[in-house]
């Protein structure tokens, strides 16, 4: 093992100090008593919708009833890239942002409020300085891990960098509804999360934790022994005491190495930029961000992974051009062509078109979907490749969900939502595949769906008026 992988591991434990060890409760609890991992929670949000005309022949096909199975023939354009986790995917239309709608939210900063939050947006906000009434879903997540577990809980927020901006709109809401921080651009993130200094300790962190279990489980032997030996019983009964620490102590070592960096863990290595920003103009800036848009996407989704595949978090959420975005995607001229749209659109800024009437514009939607789900399948991939601590896959006992702050960009809509869910095999869902369209239920509706088939059940979420109840069609 070389030095850096050996920083690295290292590095990894001092970073699970405060996530991975507040786990120790509820592994000892979920993990042990059942064999199954705690869930991961995966939130992407791309903005800007897809038109409601497009979705038949660019999206999925309708569905003729509530829910029925997902057929590989139902795939179109913008999810075709998941056609080989279509055992896992629900895909769904039909879904209302109810609180929005309530309140006449009718805005991009409004909709990224309201979307993961369900509830409301509080008087006074201006901009996108925005609070709500309550946390947004993955927040609330982590919250539930935390409370379980009896400690804080690490959530990751990622922004790709130079979309959305350092004072973009985070979609994220802690407990008094104020936004959550995003790590803005995969410099940050991996100086955050990858490139402190460390200690070169080796390669004995794991087996120095055995060893410190072996020694606690040979000194709880040994006072079984004494313990029938002593004749007085307050003798005993400190012992009993003792005893007890030692043995929820030696659980809890336990519980900290099957949480331990995975044997893939791996230090992704920094981001490398190919232009100066120091010597250019904010325009000049933009251009050459566009043009490394795609190596940002692909950085940022490797230091998820391996975020993730390092255990230092199990929730984790990212957008991808933020609020409004203002991107232009050239490379994709080829496939808008080939989809039928205007190769030139790929020179016109995303948001701009999200706003036009015209079928190629609703094409143009779709395709990019389409290059984002690319990337997101490679993702689910290398999850679906990689063993978790239960010995099933790390995609086994993820939740993934993909939406965006309107359903459709032109009109800024509030319903109607086109939402996918990829959903592991020890989640609650239910497996084969599903395509729904859920007409005049609620974000809210799927949001505690997610929390029951994620083992942390609840009755409402977000806004109470908001709620008819979980999604029973869903759930296995």
């Amino acid at each position: 093992m070389n030095r850096n992988r050996r920083c690295f591991i290292k590095q990894s434990s001092a970073l699970m100090a405060t996530s991975t060890a507040g786990l120790m409760g509820l592994q000892k609890s979920a993990h042990a008593a059942t064999g199954k991992a705690p869930v991961r929670f995966i939130t992407v949000m791309n903005a800007l919708g897809i038109m409601d005309a497009a979705r038949d022949e660019h999206l999925v096909k309708t569905p003729t009833d509530e829910v029925q199975a997902l057929q590989a023939s139902d795939f179109r354009t913008a999810i075709d890239p998941f056609m080989n986790f279509r055992d896992n995917m629900i895909v769904m239309q039909g879904l209302n942002n109810a609180s929005a709608i309530s309140q006449g939210t009718g805005s991009h900063a409004g909709g990224a409020a309201h979307v993961l939050t369900g509830g409301n947006i509080r008087s006074g906000n201006t901009g996108t300085l925005v609070t709500t009434t309550g946390p947004s879903l993955d927040v609330h997540i982590a919250n539930l891990i935390a409370s379980q577990a009896g400690t804080p809980y690490r959530h990751l927020n990622f922004n790709t960098g130079g979309l959305g901006g350092e004072g973009g709109m985070s979609f994220c809401y802690d407990n008094n509804g104020v936004q959550v921080p995003r790590l803005v651009g995969p410099q940050k993130i991996y100086q955050r999360l990858f490139a402190s200094p460390v200690d070169d300790g080796g390669p004995k962190d794991k087996f120095s934790l055995e060893a410190k279990i072996a020694v606690l489980e040979s000194v709880g032997k040994n006072i079984t022994q004494l313990k029938q030996n002593l004749p007085g019983m307050s003798a005993k009964e400190s012992l009993n005491f003792y005893q007890s620490s030692i043995e929820q102590l030696a659980g809890q070592f336990n519980s900290q190495a099957n949480f331990m960096p995975s044997a893939s863990c791996e230090n992704p290595g920094a981001p490398k930029l190919d232009f100066d920003r120091l010597h250019l103009t904010p325009d000049q800036i933009q251009v050459e961000l566009d043009k490394q848009l795609d190596r940002d996407v692909d950085a940022t989704l490797n230091m998820a992974f391996q975020a993730l595949n390092c255990n230092f978090s199990r929730v984790l959420t990212m957008d991808f051009g933020g609020v409004q975005p203002k991107i232009t995607y050239p490379w994709l001229a080829d496939d808008l062509q080939k989809y039928g749209s205007s190769a030139g659109m790929g020179r016109s800024e995303s948001h701009g078109i999200s706003h036009q009437g015209s079928d190629a514009a609703a094409i143009y939607m779709c395709v990019l979907r389409n290059y984002y789900a690319k990337k997101y399948a490679q993702l689910c991939q290398r999850l679906a490749d990689t063993p978790d601590s239960d010995g099933s896959s790390m995609l086994d006992n993820t939740v993934f969900l993909w939406i965006s702050e309107v359903s459709r960009g032109a009109d800024h809509g509030m319903d109607n939502y086109p939402v996918t869910v990829l959903a592991g095999k020890n989640t609650g869902f239910k497996q084969g595949g599903l395509n729904c369209k859920f007409d005049g239920r609620s974000l809210n509706d799927l949001y505690t769906t997610i929390l029951k088939a994620s083992n942390l059940p609840h009755t409402s979420f977000g806004s109470k008026s908001s709620n008819t109840g979980t999604i029973d069609a869903l759930l296995a």
